[in-house]
């Protein structure tokens, strides 16, 4: 989509004229040389035709779902890593695998032998 037509269609708002061309801008494709082992390329290509999608649709979907992984990954322990301090890791940490260091809220395992 040229940037003209998004300019058109916002009309007078050219703060969202800029910001939709610069979402545009962001949407541009690059080209990449992709080496694979023949067998992985083969298992990529049955599977891509079988979702009835491009080779370059597969690729690109597998590379984002792997990007956003990591990202969601990232995010999740940046999270958790703030409400704690090292000291309160280390204190969890040294009561690990200590026998009788049960909490209140702490669930013992039902035995095995239970029928």
């Amino acid at each position: 989509m040229p940037s003209l037509r998004i300019s058109q269609c916002i009309g007078r708002d050219s703060w969202k004229a800029a910001s939709l061309n610069q979402e545009y801008e962001s949407l541009k494709n690059v080209k990449i040389q992709l080496r694979l082992p023949e067998d992985i390329k083969d298992a990529a290509m049955r599977q891509a035709s079988m979702s009835g999608i491009s080779m370059n649709l597969f690729v690109a979907t597998a590379v984002a779902a792997r990007v956003g992984a990591q990202s969601e990954a990232e995010r999740y322990f940046a999270a958790r890593g703030s409400r704690t301090t090292p000291a309160r890791a280390k204190a969890l940490l040294s009561r690990l695998g200590t026998p009788g260091s049960l909490r209140d809220d702490d669930q013992r395992d039902a035995p095995d032998n239970v029928a």
